[in-house]
């Protein structure tokens, strides 16, 4: 799959207030895009296999790691290309780090602020942000 701007967004929102959690080592307390189950802002839109190969690179960033991977070399990184590679960069950037904050998990409201301060400053639609809430909170 595709994703928009805008469809990512959706997708990345639902997935952060349904899941509750940080995806996170346990021991170096780093975010990881798939860790005891859980996903993160971007790993929840690739596949196990390919949160796997994410992982398996310590450059940092999405943008960072989407620069570094190569273009026909592997099946994993032309899949994650085909399916990251129509979402603006700096979306991506701003989802990971609404992820990494441990200060927006704390309350609905804080984590529905930082999504909606990241929509509009990307020119998206914040309405679906409405519904959304921590299940146990």
């Amino acid at each position: 799959m595709q994703y928009t701007n805008q469809s990512a967004f959706d997708h990345v929102a639902a997935h952060l207030f349904n899941q509750g959690v940080r995806a996170m080592n346990e021991m170096t307390q780093g975010c990881k895009y798939k860790s005891n189950g859980y996903k993160c802002a971007i790993g929840c839109l690739l596949t196990d296999e390919e949160c796997k190969h994410m992982d398996g690179h310590d450059e940092g960033d999405i943008a960072t790691l989407m620069s570094l991977l190569p273009d026909e070399d592997d099946i994993f990184s032309v899949d994650i290309r085909n399916k990251l590679g129509t979402i603006d960069t700096g979306l991506m950037v701003d989802l990971q780090t609404v992820h990494d904050v441990s200060d927006n998990w704390g309350y609905t409201k804080d984590m529905r602020e930082a999504l909606r301060s990241i929509g509009y400053a990307h020119g998206l639609d914040v309405s679906c942000l409405e519904g959304m809430h921590f299940g146990d909170r």
